[in-house]
């Protein structure tokens, strides 16, 4: 199952919709635990038994969360934080990234004489697992340093971490933002919010369907001839139009998310504003997958910044968080040197910046 198929729609979103606001109407916790079951039966639908990884990370971090909380020990609370992060990443790396990792030892190997070759494992990719890793790992992190405290119950940890709407392609939700408030059944007694819902969940389709997936198409066709055969115009019609496709596909399924849990009752913040707007690297990354470039910044990147030396408008800790963030993207050295070359633009932009204000402040003083 997934969010453009028609069983979707037709029969599973007016299954949860009902059950949400009859069964569930005006009863938080009944609500809480329909959308749990129904993300757990979505997940299910859509990747089968990896839904047993699910529910490893969501007991993992669970009683991580607890245990961090309730110790005043450092040492027993770092203990449990790394614990969850290993088991986390571990699992991480192990569905996404081990065929890369043997591909990569394969290719190096080939320079050694009578090197052996390992043949790659071939694992199927689990539904949503970097983004469920990702939400669960900060919910751990958050308690660690003390900026949340863990949930009422295991049951809304476990909506939380398997909410469907965003499970496959985000966006990522932080502690803060899932029940912030009360979780209440918008659809009877706030009809702009339904109406607002609807219309978000039919921009995602039209995005995808229309544009995304029509756009695919011209690609695959441009894709498919001997580059030595483009001229310059086709060559940047087609880059013109790979990036116009994989910016409607990602923001489409954001719409979907965002529109069918503002029916239910859920604000989910906005993912994509206009990054083709942008005006410099760093402008457009703070509007494209605004969740997963804000996650990286404050998880990944001011850790790195925090424990590696800076040097040249801290170059080292930025160019190695970009360099996870083209892996995170894909499983490829492709991906790595794309984030690497993010992460360089950034840095070009960090320094046009600093000597337009060196300069600036040389005329003002002049």
């Amino acid at each position: 199952m997934d969010f453009v198929t028609s069983d979707y729609y037709l029969w599973f979103l007016p299954i949860v919709f009902f059950l949400t606001f009859t069964i569930g109407s005006k009863k938080r916790r009944r609500q809480i635990g329909i959308l749990m079951a129904s993300s757990y039966v979505f997940f299910w639908l859509a990747s089968g038994w990896h839904i047993i990884l699910l529910i490893t990370s969501t007991l993992l971090d669970w009683t991580a969360g607890k245990r961090i909380h309730e110790s005043d020990d450092q040492k027993i609370r770092k203990r449990w934080l790394v614990g969850s992060l290993v088991v986390n990443l571990g699992i991480l790396a192990i569905f996404k990234y081990l065929d890369f990792f043997i591909e990569s030892l394969n290719w190096a190997s080939l320079r050694i004489a009578d090197a052996p070759s390992i043949d790659t494992f071939g694992l199927l990719l689990p539904v949503g697992i970097s983004f469920y890793t990702f939400q669960t790992m900060s919910y751990t992190i958050d308690i660690y340093r003390k900026k949340n405290k863990p949930y009422e119950d295991l049951l809304s940890f476990a909506c939380y971490a398997a909410f469907f709407p965003q499970l496959v392609a985000g966006p990522i939700l932080r502690t803060s933002d899932f029940f912030n408030n009360n979780l209440k059944p918008k659809l009877n007694d706030n009809n702009h919010d339904f109406i607002n819902g609807f219309n978000r969940i039919c921009l995602g389709l039209f995005l995808k369907l229309c544009l995304a997936d029509e756009l695919a198409n011209f690609n695959d066709l441009a894709f498919d001839y001997n580059f030595k055969d483009l001229s310059f115009l086709d060559t940047w019609t087609m880059a013109f139009g790979f990036g116009l496709q994989i910016y409607f596909d990602f923001s489409a399924y954001s719409h979907m998310a965002i529109g069918v849990s503002k029916v239910i009752g859920l604000n989910i913040k906005e993912n994509f504003i206009f990054p083709y707007s942008s005006i410099s690297s760093t402008e457009f990354w703070r509007r494209w997958h605004i969740s997963l470039s804000s996650w990286v910044a404050d998880y990944l990147y001011k850790f790195l910044n925090k424990n590696l030396p800076i040097y040249f408008y801290g170059s080292i800790p930025l160019l190695l968080t970009w360099g996870i963030m083209g892996l995170w993207h894909g499983s490829s050295e492709r991906f790595f040197i794309w984030g690497l070359l993010n992460g360089f633009f950034i840095l070009i932009h960090r320094m046009v910046k600093d000597i337009d204000f060196k300069f600036l402040k040389i005329i003002t003083k002049n």
